[in-house]
């Protein structure tokens, strides 16, 4: 339960109680979870040395570092793959599935189209009704900075979200937020997407990565997967003057420490790794 106040010019305050609930999103499948890292070369060499002097796991130096641009691609699973399974459950005990929202976007559109057949409807039409989809761009390292790719797959995973929400809120009014990975040509998606990394075959082509829910307009994402095994791999890219572009440093990649310490996705050991 909340409250909201509001004090007019003239001094009188009105105090109204809002109600909230909580809201749970549940999404269950194999996936991929994929972000892009820029940090000035400099501090990236810094961190390298700290993570191997300190034996501790240079995603969390690099993540936590104040200079580190973060840009994720994939919080795990695909909205437009059919394997991913999902449900959503209200505080009122309600329980939606994805083919349950699926649905609802669809009679909401014969219902915005007038006389039009519902199995005309397309399915994309179908999505951009349940999902507020982004397609980033301009998502390129400068020059004096490295770029670090690194990406975990897993045959199976869960997330659960809890999410607050006013009471009275209708499910039209809650959405998916969600990524579009086949987006604008900046380097992030020339080094994931162009690279197979997501988008492929795979993984069903599916290209939308859920995010997270938009509830009235508000982003709220959703919690990384737990895992009981996954496979890992950080790809570092730094500018080259002859070919005037970021390539892929190979033997650097090789040489990174130990990304994690014995921690998979989610705080559950780690079990395989490559």
């Amino acid at each position: 339960m909340g409250i909201v106040r509001i004090t007019c010019n003239f001094q009188m305050t009105y105090i109204f109680e809002v109600i909230m609930e909580s809201m749970q999103l549940v999404v269950e499948g194999g996936g991929i979870v994929c972000t892009v890292f820029f940090i000035e070369s400099k501090k990236f060499e810094e961190i390298c040395d700290e993570a191997s002097l300190n034996q501790v796991g240079l995603g969390g130096l690099i993540e936590n570092d104040a200079s580190t641009d973060k840009h994720i691609v994939s919080k795990g699973f695909f909205l437009d793959r059919e394997s991913t399974e999902l449900h959503l459950e209200l505080g009122n005990g309600s329980r939606f599935t994805k083919q349950d929202i699926f649905n609802l976007g669809k009679q909401r559109l014969v219902v915005e189209m007038g006389e039009m057949d519902s199995e005309d409807i397309l399915w994309q039409e179908v999505v951009e009704s349940i999902a507020t989809i982004d397609f980033p761009g301009g998502r390129s390292p400068d020059i004096g900075q490295v770029a670090i790719v690194y990406y975990e797959e897993f045959q199976h995973g869960i997330s659960k979200t809890e999410f607050t929400v006013a009471k009275k809120i209708e499910l039209e009014n809650i959405r998916f937020w969600c990524a579009h990975n086949d987006c604008d040509d900046d380097f992030v998606k020339v080094s994931t997407y162009y690279e197979s990394i997501v988008g492929s075959e795979e993984y069903d082509h599916a290209e939308i990565a859920l995010l997270g829910m938009d509830v009235d307009g508000e982003n709220m994402p959703i919690e990384l997967p737990i895992c009981e095994e996954y496979r890992s791999r950080a790809w570092v890219y730094s500018y080259d003057e002859a070919d005037d572009k970021f390539v892929m440093d190979y033997l650097q990649s090789k040489r990174l420490p130990q990304w994690k310490k014995g921690r998979a996705v989610g705080g559950v050991p780690l079990t395989r790794g490559i």
